[in-house]
């Protein structure tokens, strides 16, 4: 503390030493007697001093002692504060100066303090509190919109409000309203009376983008133009039309010819295999009254039957029913079936006596087909008339499963799948999925004599097939 800064209610006597002559501090801790001049050095001057010689008078031979008398001397001496001229009024002993004037314990309420968040800058008592919790640049804050990111004060107002989600931001388009930034593209987009948007008859070469607002006037005034862009876009799309109707009318016969030869190629080459051939003698003319059919298949497809008038007197000249008996035989349709599994078979059945069976709600049913892996066997059962509410109506198929010479055989898992064929090349294949799993009860997959038939009810329409007579 420099005595000279000191406003001293009086003036202290002249023998009284204030000043330590090394450091020239105020004489508070410790002040040391030196024995040869008299002089009066502080406590921390005297710990340095490296020369055994008085620093004052030189002189080698010397005594020091501590003089309290003069310390309490110095620190009794009555002030003024040091902010006097501020407007503080406190006046006390030297002693008390520094407790007065502490930022934890005094209460002068005009001396500078640093703020505690390190600024740099400094603030009477009056004006510290204010600015460390509300002007500091430096003061720690959470961000007032998102309530999540936290900072100083600085870097919260110029950083992160550059990127938060939560902060509100005005329209780009000075519709006056200010929104969040993580919706302000929806506002633009959707909300914004000023947003611009693109004409209705954008799709047919209008090129009109402006203020939503100016959209009906845009539509009242130019509507001829529109409608001129309507009929050209017309005019183009029914040239387009036309011709691709023509590429498809010439693909169609393009195919229908190569379908044709097609058949006739297979029905000359290929017979059929007697072991996957039932004769008439030994179909079974029995009734379909037996066991409920439960319904699994693949999506139905419409067969295509409309043959042309070329079509029709093609196939009458091409198709000759003893060149094909490989595939059918009276009635023109076999049913070739498969097991979807690690060992796959493949079995025709031929259905002959069409009508016939059809008109007298006869039954056709295959051998008993043996599957590779398996000790079971399949047999396939065509209802040429339906049955139960397919009566009349559509074509069934069933497939039961047998034990043969295994009485003793688990429950049957697979699938079968059945699959229409026609020599016509115009009529699209159909197909069927019989499935055998758990989702079906099990007097259906329990191997037996009699076999419990589950099968498709409505696996071809009797209508579609009607039109055939070979």
């Amino acid at each position: 503390m420099d005595p000279d800064l000191l406003d001293f209610i009086s003036s202290p006597p002249d023998y009284l030493q204030l000043k330590c002559p090394i450091c020239l501090e105020l004489l508070l801790e410790s002040p040391n007697l030196f024995s040869c001049c008299g002089n009066h050095v502080c406590g921390g001057c005297v710990g340095n001093l490296k020369e055994k010689a008085c620093p004052m008078c030189k002189a080698i031979k010397y005594e020091t002692l501590i003089n309290k008398s003069h310390q309490r001397a110095i620190t009794s001496l009555k002030i003024h504060c040091s902010n006097k001229e501020k407007g503080c009024k406190w006046t006390g002993e030297v002693k008390q100066l520094e407790t007065h004037l502490s930022l934890t314990k005094g209460n002068c309420q005009y001396e500078s303090y640093n703020c505690k968040h390190k600024c740099g800058s400094s603030h009477s008592r009056i004006a510290l509190t204010s600015h460390e919790n509300y002007s500091c640049t430096k003061r720690p804050i959470v961000c007032h919109f998102c309530k999540k990111y936290s900072s100083t004060f600085d870097e919260v107002t110029r950083v992160h409000h550059e990127v938060c989600s939560q902060y509100p931001v005005r329209c780009p388009n000075d519709c006056g309203a200010s929104v969040k930034r993580i919706v302000l593209d929806t506002h633009v987009s959707t909300n914004c009376p000023q947003r611009k948007v693109q004409c209705e008859f954008v799709g047919i070469g209008c090129k009109w983008f402006d203020k939503e607002r100016q959209l009906p006037k845009h539509l009242e005034e130019n509507w001829r133009e529109h409608i001129a862009f309507a009929m050209s876009v017309m005019s183009h799309s029914a040239k387009e039309v036309g011709e691709l109707r023509h590429q498809v009318t010439e693909l169609q016969e393009r195919m229908t010819k190569l379908e044709l030869e097609s058949s006739m190629a297979k029905s000359e080459s290929c017979s059929l295999p007697k072991k996957h051939l039932r004769s008439e003698s030994e179909d079974s003319e029995e009734e379909s009254d037996g066991e409920p059919v439960t319904k699994k298949c693949l999506p139905e497809a419409k067969p295509n039957v409309s043959l042309s008038s070329a079509g029709e007197a093609a196939l009458k000249t091409t198709l000759d029913p003893s060149k094909m008996k490989c595939i059918i035989t009276s009635f023109g349709y076999a049913i070739p079936f498969k097991i979807p599994d690690h060992s796959v078979i493949t079995a025709t059945l031929v259905v002959s006596r069409w009508h016939h069976k059809r008109a007298h709600n006869n039954l056709h049913k295959s051998r008993a087909l043996s599957i590779p892996g398996h000790r079971h066997l399949l047999q396939v059962t065509v209802y040429c008339n339906g049955v139960m509410n397919a009566r009349g109506s559509h074509v069934s198929v069933c497939a039961n499963v047998y034990h043969g010479s295994s009485p003793s055989l688990p429950l049957f898992s697979g699938k079968l799948l059945v699959t229409l064929l026609s020599p016509i090349p115009e009529y699209e294949k159909k197909y069927g999925l019989i499935i055998f799993d758990d989702t079906v009860d099990d007097k259906y997959r329990r191997p037996s004599r009699d076999g419990v038939e589950i099968g498709i009810r409505q696996f071809v329409s009797s209508h579609s097939m009607n039109w055939i007579v070979i």
